[in-house]
């Protein structure tokens, strides 16, 4: 089976990349199709071991007029028609953001099987497209399998083979981490408001008994926040970037966040969270998603990651929770979102591909 993968940047192109990797192992060939302007996506792909790609047109770009996006549009289909008159694949296989509209529908026009994987838990242009031309959906959440009907099936939260083969007792041991850890992350390129936020709860006193971990990415210089938290943890562990990222989220007793995959992965994983949502993204999906998961009683939301004042608060009820209630709150959150998502969702698609 020969499958084109249509996906965007950052959490789409993570749950593209999980799901390569299962077909590949199943003897599957992947050729990916994304945005044509994504020096980090060919990387990502590079690293990956995945040589066969092909770059499609951006339909819209954030400020686009509606003529405009309209014209992007038309250009991300004619490519992608093209893409798959040279491809030939055997199935569509989207994981959403803009770029994915053009193959799904050209897939629906030649009658080829679309296949959808909404990584999202808000409904965007792409997944409206899905709506129409995909046959089958995967979801992680149920609000979305209300959204999408009779085609969908809740398969998890699709994670990369990395988070469970990572090993949280080798993170414990590199770092020499003990019993309270507390990760804290803003993502690779670090959001410097949310980390402020976490001076200033240690400042409060609310660190004094946990060991924090934390990546800077480019936000702040990790030696200067090493000095601000200097004496107010029982350990510290600074770093602008963590490889081993997936092991340190296992090792953690408690995942303080931006929205977006992160908190759900940490919840899939068996992890509590506190979820520092930017209000500053499209459609606000980070306080969608941070609000959904504190509904669901398996984090905790703040109200905006840039108000240092909010995060204290966040996290201040997060410390109070008894801490059998906190593994509680792990606990339902990987009965909710964990599972085998990925081998789920593939056999889902091998068995469309062989129905016809």
């Amino acid at each position: 089976m020969h499958v084109l993968i249509a996906s965007g940047d950052g959490g789409h192109l993570t749950r593209a990349l999980a799901l390569a990797e299962e077909l590949s192992d199943r003897g599957h060939d992947v050729t990916f199709a994304v945005n044509e302007d994504s020096d980090q996506a060919v990387e990502r792909l590079k690293k990956a071991g995945f040589e066969e790609y092909v770059g499609l047109p951006r339909p819209r770009r954030m400020g686009d007029t509606s003529w405009k996006a309209a014209l992007g549009g038309l250009k991300n289909y004619l490519a992608a028609s093209k893409v798959l008159r040279d491809v030939r694949p055997d199935l569509i296989l989207s994981t959403g953001a803009g770029v994915a509209i053009g193959p799904m529908i050209a897939g629906k026009f030649k009658r080829l099987p679309v296949a959808h994987y909404e990584p999202t838990d808000v409904v965007s242009v792409s997944g409206k497209v899905a709506k129409l031309c995909a046959d089958i959906i995967g979801v992680w959440d149920e609000d979305m399998a209300e959204y999408y009907g009779d085609r969908v099936i809740n398969v998890g939260i699709v994670l990369p083979r990395s988070f469970e083969e990572a090993d949280p007792e080798e993170a414990r041991e590199k770092y020499d981490l003990g019993d309270r850890v507390l990760v804290w992350t803003t993502g690779s390129a670090g959001y410097k408001p949310a980390l402020e936020g976490l001076v200033r709860c240690a400042e409060e006193g609310l660190l004094r008994d946990w060991e924090v971990v934390v990546n800077t990415g480019n936000a702040m210089d990790p030696k200067r926040l090493k000095r601000a938290l200097n004496g107010l943890c029982s350990g510290i562990v600074v770093k602008r970037f963590f490889h081993d990222f997936p092991a340190l989220l296992k090792a953690a007793d408690l995942v303080v966040c931006l929205g977006g995959a992160t908190p759900v992965e940490a919840a899939a994983l068996g992890k509590p969270v506190v979820v520092l949502p930017r209000r500053d993204v499209l459609r606000d999906h980070q306080y969608v998603t941070a609000k959904k998961l504190e509904k669901r009683g398996v984090a905790v939301a703040a109200e905006d990651a840039s108000n240092p004042e909010e995060v204290v608060k966040a996290v201040s009820r997060a410390l109070s929770i008894d801490p059998e209630d906190l593994k509680r709150m792990g606990e339902r959150g990987k009965e909710l979102f964990g599972g085998n998502a990925r081998e789920r969702f593939i056999d889902l698609c091998e068995e469309l591909v062989a129905s016809g």
